[in-house]
């Protein structure tokens, strides 16, 4: 972990109101993308429609760039609302995992029931597609598959996926070209094709320093790590098996976090010995 990316960590573990809003980045990005179509609606713009190339050309110059404007916001909003509900409610895969995501065709990655009393979307990827696959394949072992489910009620997984796929997918003109979950603004030259990895950065950026947290996909994923050890909510072998790297792998990066809550242990403790003291001395004194 570079001293950059620590200082992210560090930070976000020190600030609250950012560590809350990391938790529920999913529902931040969900609102916004509804708030845009809801705005695009009372504008009379069908934005369906208009995600074809030829009809959105066919506006006026005004209304073309106020179109293209609420397409671009619903879309992005929508998108990362989609990405960051697998990441936070699912597991924290490396951004090209989740990205490149198969919800149909033959080579399936996450497979969607959202329909029922209970809604949910199982991962499961092959080792061949992890970059510790290698390694997981030599000890005979698969990473786990996820289900995102609602468990309370602050899960909202489900329903947003379900949202991506009936309002936000249709809105990339090639997605009926691609297996991929999320598909790209240009061109699907394979059914492989996935959103581009650049783009990603550039609205992961723009959305989330919009939500007032911003941060890079690379700092998604150290962030959620560092929270889950932080609140001791997990321990560094079972991070591990949900990520799909070594237990060493997990120490060697966030072992800090743990020496960190050791000193501040120790400084509560010695804190509390001291006020013991002031108090017996205080009562001898009366």
């Amino acid at each position: 972990m570079s001293r950059k990316t620590r200082s992210f960590c560090e930070g976000l573990l020190n600030d609250p109101k950012k560590k809350t809003l990391f938790q529920i980045q999913h529902v931040e990005y969900y609102r916004r993308a509804l708030e845009a179509q809801a705005t695009a609606r009372a504008k009379a713009f069908d934005l369906t429609f208009l995600a074809d190339p030829a009809q959105m050309g066919a506006l006026s110059d005004v209304a073309r760039g106020e179109a293209k404007r609420l397409l671009r916001r619903v879309r992005m909003f929508g998108l990362l609302a989609g990405y960051t509900a697998i990441a936070l409610e699912g597991a924290p895969y490396r951004r090209q995992n989740i990205l490149s995501l198969r919800h149909s065709g033959p080579r399936k990655t996450i497979f969607l029931h959202l329909e029922g009393r209970d809604p949910q979307a199982v991962i499961k990827f092959p080792n061949e597609e992890l970059k510790n696959g290698r390694w997981l394949t030599e000890r005979g072992e698969e990473l786990e598959a996820i289900t995102i489910r609602t468990r309370g009620a602050g899960d909202l997984g489900p329903e947003i996926l379900s949202f991506y796929l009936e309002q936000i997918r249709p809105l990339f003109p090639e997605a009926a070209r691609t297996h991929c979950l999320f598909p790209p603004i240009e061109r699907a030259h394979t059914s492989d094709s996935s959103f581009i990895t650049g783009t990603f950065h550039l609205w992961l950026a723009e959305g989330s320093a919009e939500i007032g947290l911003p941060l890079s996909s690379h700092n998604f994923r150290h962030g959620y790590c560092s929270i889950d050890i932080n609140e001791g909510r997990r321990s560094m072998e079972d991070l591990a098996r949900i990520m799909g790297d070594t237990v060493a792998t997990v120490q060697r990066f966030y072992s800090w976090i743990d020496a960190k809550r050791s000193v501040q242990a120790v400084q509560q403790d010695t804190a509390r010995r001291r006020a013991e003291i002031a108090l017996a001395r205080e009562g001898r004194r009366g």
